[in-house]
């Protein structure tokens, strides 16, 4: 793989700047691709930024009735779908509780980041007078069911769990928000509330990131740079975003600098959330636990 300067930053500069003057495709497939690279971007720059090894970004595009289309379609796809991955190497060395919940934190981040910074294009490209909606419970809609952040809200809940359950063992003092929030209302799912509370504490935190103006112009010009090499690609609907390239723009806006020291995704609730709640439903007899909905798992 190459190094990441060897991607020459004045060309992507041209190609970004060429961007806007190019004819758009046909306008379903475009705002699928464009949906998609949002959500995949959202997976590499949070992925970079906690410390991960993002590389390329793929997105895969098929038009309706050809295979594939059924399976992978969602409310709203129109006549074409895509969907994308990040490939992202996620080694890192662990030798205590705190890192385990700081590894845990940072793959939470990851995972939610896709559906945060796809909710937030989803918003820029609204129609003028459409309601605008970039709440924590639009992005848990979007994870919700079918829709397109499902895939990664299966594997943050079942790492929200583990979460969730080294964070009980904690010392009371690094208790938190949640806490706080759990105190002041009797739930009958206290395990699951965790978990909630989690979500919507770190999208809060991943939309106000997504705000900075170097990440805001980083997005805009991974977006400009994509657009310009898909419509040249030879096979557009089998898409490949070089990770150099996002490597390149990294540094051209200085992240890795803002990135060095920031603590706002190694944190990040449940973590906090030793919740004196959970300790008391915990300290019950194991008959007692049984019948608390939320802390006995459901395989499909």
């Amino acid at each position: 793989m190459p190094r990441p300067d060897s991607v020459n930053n004045a060309q992507i500069i041209r190609t970004a700047t060429a961007a806007s003057k190019m004819p758009i495709l046909q306008d379903s497939r475009a705002a699928e691709f464009t949906r998609v690279l949002h959500h995949e971007v959202g997976h590499w720059l949070i992925g970079k930024w906690v410390g991960f090894h993002p590389a390329d970004v793929q997105i895969k595009l098929v038009r309706e009735g050809n295979p594939g289309y059924q399976l992978y379609a969602h409310d709203g796809a129109g006549h074409w779908v895509a969907w994308g991955a990040c490939t992202t190497w996620l080694y890192r060395k662990v030798s205590s509780l705190n890192d385990q919940i700081r590894y845990l934190a940072n793959r939470e981040a990851l995972l939610l980041a896709g559906a945060v910074y796809e909710n937030v294009h989803l918003n820029d490209v609204a129609e003028p007078g459409q309601k605008k909606d970039l709440s924590s419970d639009a992005v848990w809609r979007l994870c919700q069911g079918n829709a397109t952040g499902s895939q990664d809200f299966k594997p943050y809940r079942e790492i929200a769990t583990l979460h969730v359950n080294l964070s009980i063992h904690e010392d009371e003092t690094s208790a938190g928000g949640l806490q706080n929030a759990l105190e002041a209302n009797e739930v009958d799912d206290p395990f699951g509330e965790a978990i909630r509370c989690g979500f919507h504490d770190i999208v809060r935190l991943l939309v106000d990131h997504r705000r900075r103006t170097e990440v805001a112009a980083f997005v805009r010009d991974a977006d400009e740079h994509a657009h310009v090499a898909w419509q040249e690609a030879v096979d557009p609907n089998n898409f490949v975003l070089e990770g150099t390239v996002l490597e390149t723009l990294y540094a051209k806006h200085n992240l890795a600098e803002l990135a060095h020291g920031d603590e706002t995704f190694h944190r990040t609730a449940p973590s906090i959330a030793a919740v004196n709640k959970l300790r008391s439903v915990l300290s019950g007899s194991h008959e007692e636990l049984l019948r608390r909905p939320g802390l006995v798992g459901e395989t499909r």
